[in-house]
């Protein structure tokens, strides 16, 4: 625990402190609207990657199915942590916002987990087709960056309204 709160002042620090952009006192509590709509459509995308999960688990049983178990258990955690970050998202509480920013991280966990997790898969399936294990890696490479950097602007923008959560 102690490590996420030291991990949350060093965020708060660059995206407050030293951040680029500063959202307006006045937007601010207009933006908390959305932020609860961004975690219900987010908690969606979630429930719909485990339930495609479960499927391609279970399709195969080796040694990527020990990693996509992994990954479909952190995914669910992500899914718990909004959940209970709903519950009190629209009270405006700081313990929303704390379940919301513990499901961020896990859903960076998630994403890097489920990138090695294709690249072990892949590896197996195009035996000497390297052509095509390169491109299914590049492209998934590219689709873990562009996820990181979406994740951190999630994270910016949660930061930015921080203030706005009280006990």
């Amino acid at each position: 625990m102690e490590f996420l709160l030291k991990l949350e002042k060093k965020l708060e620090y660059y995206f407050i402190e030293k951040g680029p952009i500063k959202i307006p006192a006045k937007s601010k509590s207009q933006l908390t609207i959305i932020l609860p709509i961004i975690a219900i459509i987010s908690l969606l995308f979630y429930v719909i990657s485990v339930l495609s999960g479960l499927v391609i688990t279970f399709s195969s049983l080796s040694i990527v199915t020990f990693f996509r178990l992994l990954t479909l258990l952190i995914c669910a955690m992500v899914i718990t942590f909004i959940i209970v970050s709903l519950i009190e998202l629209f009270k405006l509480t700081k313990k929303s916002w704390n379940f919301l920013f513990y499901a961020n991280l896990s859903a960076l966990v998630y994403f890097i987990l489920n990138f090695i997790t294709n690249i072990v898969a892949s590896s197996r399936y195009f035996n000497g087709a390297m052509f095509t294990f390169i491109t299914s890696t590049l492209i998934s490479f590219i689709f873990l960056i562009v996820t990181i950097l979406i994740e951190i602007a999630i994270l910016y923008f949660m930061f930015q309204l921080k203030d706005q959560y009280k006990n």
